[in-house]
């Protein structure tokens, strides 16, 4: 009892690091496919195939569940996650086993919610596992309903002799179809074959060890003593032969036309072994930012070769030599861009592993808020930097319970504006030249904007509501605490926490803006770079110093001539294209003084990037534009943490360190201005 009072436990020691981390990752992998088959049952309530398809993750995750319990060499605490997930597994399988039958009836609204409350229990005991937290069980009444008690839980493997049975069965065909694959790649000389074929066998002895099967344990055991002597003798592979011999063993313990799921055509785990023969290899997330940072080197390297090329290229150097650097020059270029896209593109993952956890969500506030609400998706296949797709599921997921709960309005109300009674979330994601936009839309009541400027009014935001823009209007709503919400609710409140995602999506080198329509539903837009670590940006000169501008902030390059620069309350305008834009100077943001020039040439020419702004496009002016360059953010030192208004640093090919500026800090100093707000406003 004094084991089981522990809030903590730790895995190390007990499993091998990389079992952990194999089966977490498998894990998820499979709950996510649990969820995905659910949500589809919930529509189409007589499918079978999704039945079969929620059995055979369970299957397969109670299956890998046993060989990382197989692994410990001591017994676990009786409410380790482990021995809840394969126990309560087992006892979920026979719970919804009819479900399976040819005749069964179409699945009920009941069964589903209890199948949800299934999926909830083994995610809660794999996040606890993954956090090494023993989770005492805070629902009796769950297990009572999958016919179990608190005492089944003592002792749990060895408690379980069918779940037992099944681990074998699923390691056997595994097993099985990963050492014929492997034995042809011995029999071509290849020492990784054998390896691999080591590894499958030892899979094999643990389980039938696991499993007490001792007629397969002894074979499975001198067979790995003959594969270890193989690896230790070198090429020489003539012993490993005799696992053809151990196969037939294997197969005539069970009859597979009895247990499909063990075939060894069609293994149902996720083992290693598996992912090698589909071409599918897992690498730690930390190796491939190595290797990123590397390639990072060669970007400076290019440069700096291209760099030094140019500067020779006009010199007393034999013509023959500048050539020659000229073509390694280019060649190095072609190369390091090659495998900068290579390795880039290790780290994006599509956007429906994004969108498929927004489904579950949108169903469960549809059921607590009692409205009819869908979720429709677009652009899954878009492609999106792994941090990035982490870091901003959680700004999109407040987007949507506010569309939720105060977005689209109950059935009874929509029906009486003539909508149909279900109300639509549409999530979108597209690309944009480097820039990646997701689009939050529903089709609910809009942002009210006079309730949003009265509530301004309260709070002392503004003085007088009569000059704002709709534009300056709905930027209100981002603004720290503010809400136009009557009472609180506990899922959202319109307004409530924007702030807190404009943050979050500013510290991606994100933007976010809202756009709506009253009585037809709100839009928020995510603008985000393709990636964190890699900009492609404008190197610019002001003041004598050098800054890069990420390319995906700027809308245009351009320039005008300063007699065509107006003053206007405290501002100065200029005509660019078809618009009248505001023009700051990067140097009076920046606070920088050229020494010597107290005033500007009368017909200078300008130099203006275009900013993209949430609100309103700005002109940004420089001394001069150098060109465009590509090149790795560092983060800068925690001493310059207060220095907002840049990313990072990276490295010129010279060896100069320049600043990469933050457009979005950039935008806020220009807007924060009050002549910029009054100008903007009128």
């Amino acid at each position: 009892m004094q084991e089981e009072s522990k809030s903590r436990f730790t895995n190390h020691g007990v499993f091998t690091d990389e079992s952990i981390r194999d089966f977490i990752a498998e894990a998820e992998e499979q709950l996510s496919g649990i969820e995905q088959e659910m949500l589809a049952l919930e529509e189409e309530r007589s499918s079978r195939s999704r039945v079969e398809e929620i059995f055979r993750h369970l299957h397969g995750l109670k299956g890998n569940t046993g060989l990382v319990l197989s692994e410990s060499e001591k017994p676990l605490p009786r409410i380790h996650p482990l021995n809840y997930l394969q126990t309560g597994i087992h006892a979920i399988e026979s719970a919804f086993d009819h479900l399976r039958q040819p005749a069964a009836p179409p699945v009920t609204d009941e069964e589903i919610a209890f199948l949800f409350e299934a999926l909830d229990f083994l995610k809660e005991q794999v996040s606890a596992f993954r956090e090494g937290a023993l989770v005492p069980v805070r629902n009796e009444l769950f297990l009572a309903r999958l016919g179990l008690c608190i005492a089944d839980f003592e002792g749990a493997v060895s408690a379980a002799p069918d779940v037992a049975t099944d681990v074998f069965r699923d390691a056997a065909g595994q097993s099985i179809s990963a050492a014929r694959a492997f034995l042809k790649e011995i029999h071509a000389g290849s020492l990784n074959g054998l390896k691999n074929l080591h590894r499958c066998v030892g899979t094999l002895a643990k389980a039938a060890r696991y499993a007490g099967e001792v007629l397969i344990l002894d074979p499975a055991e001198r067979q790995l003593a003959l594969v270890e002597e193989a690896l230790r003798a070198g090429p020489g592979v003539e012993q490993v032969e005799l696992l053809l011999a151990l196969q037939k063993e294997i197969e005539s313990i069970f009859d597979s036309s009895d247990h499909p799921e063990a075939s060894p055509q069609e293994p149902s785990g996720s083992q290693p072994a598996a992912d090698t023969a589909k071409g599918v290899i897992r690498v730690d997330q930390h190796k491939i930012d190595e290797l990123l940072r590397m390639v990072g080197q060669l970007l400076v390297l290019k440069n700096g070769v291209a760099d030094l090329a140019a500067r020779l290229d006009g010199t007393h150097l034999e013509e023959g030599l500048r050539s020659e650097l000229r073509g390694v020059s280019e060649s190095l270029s072609r190369a390091s861009d090659e495998l900068r896209e290579a390795v880039v593109t290790l780290r994006l993952f599509p956007m429906r592993n994004l969108f498929k956890r927004f489904q579950r969500l949108i169903r469960d506030l549809s059921i607590s808020l009692g409205k009819e609400i869908r979720l429709t998706t677009q652009g899954e296949s878009i492609e999106l930097d792994k941090t990035l797709l982490d870091q901003i599921s959680e700004p999109i997921v407040h987007l949507l319970r506010n569309a939720a709960d105060h977005g689209i309005e109950t059935a009874e109300a929509r029906k009486a504006l003539g909508k149909p009674p279900h109300g639509t979330i549409f999530i979108q994601a597209f690309r944009e030249s480097s820039t990646i936009v997701i689009e939050v839309s529903d089709d609910g009541k809009g942002l009210d904007t006079a309730a949003i400027t009265a509530r301004a009014l309260s709070l002392g935001l503004i003085d007088d509501a009569s000059s704002l823009s709709e534009a300056t209007v709905r930027e209100l709503i981002f603004h720290p605490g503010f809400s136009t919400a009557a009472s609180v609710t506990s899922v959202s409140g319109r307004g409530v926490g924007m702030d807190a995602v404009r943050s979050a999506i500013r510290s991606l080198r994100g933007t976010v803006s809202v756009r709506t329509l009253a009585g037809q539903g709100t839009t928020f837009q995510i603008r985000l770079p393709a990636s964190l670590l890699l900009t492609k940006g404008i190197l610019v000169e002001s003041g004598a110093e050098e800054y890069i501008l990420p390319i995906e902030s700027i809308r245009d390059l351009v320039r005008i001539d300063a007699r065509e620069l107006r003053d206007y309350r405290g501002m100065q305008l200029a005509q660019i294209g078809e618009r009248t834009l505001p023009v700051v100077s990067l140097r009076s943001l920046l606070g920088i003084e050229v020494a010597g020039r107290a005033t500007r040439a009368v017909d200078e020419l300008l130099s203006v990037a275009v900013i993209n702004h949430a609100a309103f496009p700005f002109g940004l002016s420089v001394d001069r534009f150098q060109g465009e360059m590509e090149a790795v953010v560092r983060p800068l030192e925690t001493q310059f943490c207060g220095f907002e208004i840049c990313l990072g640093a990276a490295i010129l090919g010279n060896g100069r360190v320049v600043l990469v500026l933050n457009a979005e800090e950039v935008s806020r100093r220009v807007f924060g201005r009050s002549e910029t707000q009054g100008l903007l406003e009128n």
